[in-house]
């Protein structure tokens, strides 16, 4: 039985019952978590009445929104006879570790699977992040960042997403400052090109975001960005990419605000089985205020994916994901289509880019392992001592196009269709950690085994 499932108790007890009202609701386990907070993502509050049809529903979808805020590895929700009419209601939770010295050791290509097949291993990260994901008890995230390696970068973040007595308002600040000693600054036969120096760096860039979050009620959120951005480059770098910046300079500076729509009833975020999730972002790059500011576009982004439980261990899911900008040349810098943080299975080896793309997906999975938690005996550390895991067969067709206005270009796969079947394997376990292994086919004839691994961090 799914973790997310109202507990096998209680549906037994509902059914019994008629309507009734919540006479109070405790809450055990939450040794860190302030009651607010839990409260916050419960779809009901003392003194409401509940219709018996309804529980299960009501019930099941503040379980899953508790888990979905990473706070919890365990949820379970009981009821309590006080009268034939009013009931108390148990939320039992059992927390997550939320103080992680993270030491960094990672692979800074665009993908595991781009990274083994270039063999480049001077690509490696390292260092230490420490993060704190309930941060006074409030959900709140604190974040530091000391990477060096390939990719140097120095970061801090804090998220504060109930700055107010009612829990709809939030904020957070990002601030970055970042520089490589290798850098693309081209691509080339759907091949990234790249300028190193060893002396000194090639590209360094500091940023300053800020967050404002705004969440009516369960499901839905509005998000705006506001932030800027200064980066510099190599000479070189322009020498080989007049382009890059759009400006035929080595140094830009610019202005980001953006707009996001965010409509989400997935069960569990980081591996759904049933629900919907559709995100729209409206944003623009540059905004024409500063001295030699980066020449971007505006963009709209809209992805909307539908998850369905078929029953008897099977599921399925389709949606997909678009952009859009201008079909005009844009600075090289932000010009990003496929291959970067989105991009179709089976092409994870390449870059395709242009100014707008769109992508189709659709999936069938069976739960060879269904959801299956272990407990670890004489281990006492009660975050970690109790693991939940499950594996999924799945096949999946991905389909897509990428727009590019440019000519004269070796971006071969863009203004082409290009589709890719396979199947593959997943096991998904605590904290979030979902392994992947697929093999695929593309249209044009290229087949291969890939793999992800997807971390909550």
């Amino acid at each position: 039985m799914s973790i997310f499932n109202v507990d096998a108790q209680t549906q037994d007890s509902v059914r019994q019952q008629s309507d009734f009202v919540v006479r109070q609701i405790l809450i055990a386990g939450n040794r860190t978590t302030k009651e607010p907070i839990v409260r916050r993502e419960l779809l009901f509050a003392e003194g409401d009445t509940l219709k018996a049809a309804d529980v299960d529903a009501v019930f099941t979808r503040s379980k899953e929104n508790l888990l979905n805020t990473s706070l919890f590895n365990y949820v379970t929700i009981n009821l309590i006879d006080v009268s034939e009419r009013e009931k108390q209601v148990l939320v039992l939770l059992e927390e997550r570790w939320y103080w992680w010295p993270y030491l960094i050791f990672e692979q800074a290509d665009r993908n595991l699977s781009a990274f083994f097949n270039d063999g480049d291993w001077s690509r490696i990260n390292y260092g230490l992040m420490l993060i704190n994901n309930n941060f006074r008890g409030r959900a709140e995230t604190l974040k530091v960042k000391f990477r060096f390696g390939y990719k140097q970068q120095f970061q801090l973040f804090y998220d504060v997403p109930y700055l107010t007595a009612d829990k709809k308002h939030g904020i957070a600040v990002q601030l970055s400052l970042y520089r490589q000693h290798e850098k693309h600054y081209a691509t080339d036969s759907c091949r990234l090109q790249y300028f190193r120096d060893n002396s000194k760096p090639v590209i360094q860039n500091q940023d300053l975001f800020l967050f404002y979050t705004y969440r009516p009620k369960y499901d839905v959120r509005h998000i705006v960005t506001a932030g800027y951005a200064h980066a510099n480059v190599a000479d070189t770098i322009i020498a080989l990419n007049p382009d890059y910046f759009g400006t035929q300079t080595s140094n830009t500076q610019y202005f980001k605000l953006a707009y996001t729509f965010d409509w989400d009833t997935r069960d569990y975020k980081f591996y759904p089985l049933k629900g919907h999730n559709v995100t729209l972002e409206l944003g623009k790059i540059g905004l024409n205020l500063l001295d030699n500011e980066l020449d971007g576009s505006w963009y709209t982004r809209l992805s909307a994916y539908k998850y369905f439980d078929l029953g008897h261990r099977f599921y399925a899911g389709v949606g997909g994901l678009a952009k859009y900008s201008p079909d005009k040349p844009q600075p090289y810098y932000t010009e990003q289509a496929l291959g970067y943080l989105d991009y179709l299975r089976g092409f994870e080896y390449y870059v395709i880019d242009g100014q707008s793309f769109a992508t189709g997906r659709a999936f069938a999975k069976f739960a060879i392992v269904p959801m299956r938690i272990k407990k670890i005996d004489g281990w006492s550390w009660d975050e970690f001592n109790k693991v939940h895991y499950s594996l999924y067969a799945n096949v999946f067709v991905d389909a897509g196009y990428v727009s590019d206005a440019r000519t004269g270009t070796n971006n071969y796969l863009a203004n082409r269709r290009l589709m890719s079947v396979g199947a593959g394997l997943d096991m998904i376990t605590y904290y979030d950690i979902v392994f992947r292994v697929e093999g695929t086919l593309t249209r044009q004839g290229k087949s291969g085994v890939y793999v992800h691994v997807l971390k909550a961090f």
